[in-house]
């Protein structure tokens, strides 16, 4: 992503240009950036190299731990819940878009997926622990990330266009790192920069059908009952996607195309569901692929992700689940041989300290060995324990990116 970015972000004399896009940095008095998200950290150090000196002030809000040598202010707010120091990451941010509310100055956005949590400032009525409430009934719900931020949007001051409604008359250009569907880019970080509201009346919808009403706080559901701000103009606002899963795969796909030794495609588009339908078809497509005449092994490149709500105390991710919920399928072939990976491209998932896991067709026969029983821990959402035990955790750490979930699925 950063070596994409440094490619696309290109500064010829005053003229900044990405993709078709071109902005001539002499015609402002002003040039701020703010950075915020999983990928903050490495979207800073790339826009520092590109800009260097003729950028007047910086802030940088992340949760990930990595080298950071740019001269601005950097935040590490909560995540996936925001906390105290997500409150203060979200007051800085602010104050800086604030500071920007004027004709002559250019603002740039460079947002990815997780600083919905990294930064915050509630609207008023509405403390930190109401937010954290609000937060762990959401993350954990079956709602998908459009629904869960229509909600949240509703709750914050940055969220859903808040810091761009703040920087008022200034010109705005938002870059995007998207961890969401192709094309949503109002639901990357619940759109600190791009200007959404929603009704009173899909908001009591959502809560409806996902049964959230009874587990949030009172002073939320009262909160989701307000009217929303108006939409701020769009007029000095453009909007510009560094990169997606759909991209990423594609790339992913012409370089292990180049390397040789295997057939690789892309598994079919894939929808928003559950991780047990995914299994499912995940498995179902490779083999009726693999039934077609070919001599070199099958490899099936997914990106994306699935709703997987907690149904344990365990600890897991969507991933893990994914990989042992495919392992008990494949047992159900026989003795099909195969190899299947799935991981957070940020280097999370979960609750648990891994990315994600792998699993082959000799996974399940070391578990049996080991009187472990796949359909207990899947019970108890305890798929991080069930591939550490087998030694098959795959714990990256952050990675200070976030592309979703990557899969790769090999049939020799």
């Amino acid at each position: 992503m950063e070596r994409h970015l440094l490619e696309t972000l290109t500064l010829q004399g005053s003229q900044l240009s990405f993709a078709e896009a071109s902005w001539d940095l002499d015609a402002y008095q002003r040039v701020v950036v703010l950075s915020a998200g999983k990928a903050g950290i490495k979207m800073a150090r790339a826009a520092h190299a590109v800009l260097g000196d003729r950028v007047d002030q910086g802030l940088v809000i992340s949760n990930v731990g990595i080298p950071f040598e740019a001269p601005w202010p950097l935040h590490h707010g909560g995540h996936p819940i925001p906390d105290a120091a997500s409150l203060r990451a979200g007051e800085a941010a602010l104050e800086l878009v604030q500071s920007c509310d004027r004709a002559d100055c250019l603002l740039l956005f460079f947002i990815s997926g997780g600083a919905s949590a990294q930064l915050e400032v509630p609207i008023l009525g509405l403390e930190l622990e109401d937010l954290v409430a609000a937060n762990q009934v959401l993350v954990t719900s079956s709602a998908p990330i459009a629904e869960i931020n229509a909600l949240r949007c509703a709750l914050s001051q940055v969220k859903g266009g808040g810091l761009a409604r703040a920087a008022g008359s200034a010109q705005q250009i938002s870059f995007y790192l998207s961890d969401v569907e192709a094309g949503d880019l109002a639901s990357i970080a619940s759109g600190p920069s791009y200007p959404q509201t929603s009704s009173v009346e899909s908001r009591l919808s959502i809560m409806e059908k996902h049964g959230l009403a009874d587990l949030l706080p009172p002073s939320v559901r009262s909160a989701l009952e307000l009217p929303s701000l108006p939409d701020v103009p769009e007029a000095r606002m453009e909007h510009h996607l560094i990169l997606d899963s759909s991209l990423a795969c594609q790339l992913l796909i012409e370089e292990l195309r180049r390397d040789g030794g295997w057939r690789v495609e892309a598994f079919a588009a894939e929808q928003p569901g559950d991780v047990g339908a995914l299994a499912a078809s995940l498995l179902a497509e490779a083999l009726a692929r693999k039934s077609s005449p070919a001599t070199e092994p099958l490899l099936l490149v997914s990106m994306g992700e699935v709703t997987c709500p907690a149904q344990g105390s365990g600890l897991g991710g969507r991933n893990q689940e994914l990989v042992l919920r495919l392992a008990v399928a494949a047992a159900r072939h026989g003795d099909l041989e195969y190899a299947f990976l799935s991981a957070g491209t940020d280097g999370i998932d979960g609750n648990s300290p891994a990315a994600g896991a792998v699993a082959d067709c000799s996974s399940l026969l070391r578990a049996r060995a080991l009187e472990m029983d796949p359909e207990a821990y899947l019970r108890d959402s305890d798929s991080y324990r069930f591939f550490s035990r087998l030694g098959d955790s795959l714990v990256t750490g952050a990675s200070g990116n976030n592309l979703r979930d990557l899969r790769l699925l090999l049939l020799p």
